[in-house]
């Protein structure tokens, strides 16, 4: 979070996997905002605006209920690490696994994003909530951050 000069810089990092930190920076940020806080940047390709996050965020969560519809007819449990393999081989899933991520390894790009579920939807939750406009939205690139944070 960038504010003004006189206000720290806050840091969150985030598991991906864990949506706790999107949930607290959501329930913060009214607080922030009150405070001088005026900007989120967030680790992302520095050309994505906020609408881009989101979207792409939103692909991975209907991915993941899409596959979870297919683990069903399948007998297969989608939160059971032990049948991300046969669900990931699963033909319907490989060619969306294929679309969304042009990686050949299904059972890691798979495993990855059903173990981020629930972060993503933390995640999309907070996004909406900076589409308000109380507070700015601004993509960076890990190596371009610092950069960015002291250009303001």
């Amino acid at each position: 979070m960038i504010s003004r000069p006189e206000l720290p810089i806050l840091v969150f990092g985030d598991d991906h996997t864990d949506p706790a930190t999107y949930i607290i920076l959501k329930k913060l940020l009214p607080i922030l905002i009150q405070k001088g806080y005026t900007q989120f940047l967030a680790e992302y390709p520095k050309d994505r605006n906020l609408e881009r996050h989101m979207d792409d965020t939103l692909k991975q969560i209907n991915f993941a209920n899409y596959a979870r519809s297919i683990a069903i007819k399948h007998n297969l449990d989608i939160k059971n690490a032990n049948d991300y393999a046969k669900i990931a081989e699963i033909p319907e899933i490989k060619k969306i696994i294929l679309q969304i991520t042009n990686c050949k390894n299904q059972f890691t790009e798979f495993a990855k994003i059903i173990s981020r579920h629930a972060g993503h939807c933390a995640k999309l939750d907070f996004l909406q909530e900076l589409k308000t406009g109380k507070i700015k939205y601004q993509s960076v690139c890990s190596e371009d951050a610092i950069d960015s944070v002291n250009d303001y």
